[in-house]
């Protein structure tokens, strides 16, 4: 997420899409975060929420968790902005990816 303050105008907030089934992304260099093992303590572990990037393993991930709903309405109800990424699974990329193969897209 890229947000004011770094060079973009200074409303909304812009992210950047990228098609899902890109040949960049592969299990080798990609992995899901499906952001469900947030409260772990021990480093020593693997995080068991950390899963090679597929297709499958993407698709599966249709629905935003209860807990994420819950906290997206309290803060609604509160009248404070979200954290819009707190509780979102996130595709974790380790290489550049060029700007032309981005969509953007201002919230």
């Amino acid at each position: 997420m890229i947000q004011t303050g770094h060079g973009w105008p200074d409303h909304g907030v812009r992210f950047l899409a990228i098609r899902s089934d890109s040949p960049m992304f592969a299990a080798g260099n990609t992995v899901i975060w499906q952001y469900t093992d947030t409260m772990r303590t021990d480093i020593t572990k693997p995080k068991a929420d950390v899963v090679p990037y597929t297709l499958n393993a993407l698709a599966e991930l249709n629905e935003l968790q209860a807990g994420t709903l819950t906290y997206l309405r309290k803060m609604k109800g509160e009248g404070h902005r979200p954290l819009l990424f707190v509780g979102v699974p996130h595709v974790l990329h380790r290489d550049k990816i060029p700007l032309s193969l981005c969509n953007e897209i201002i919230v």
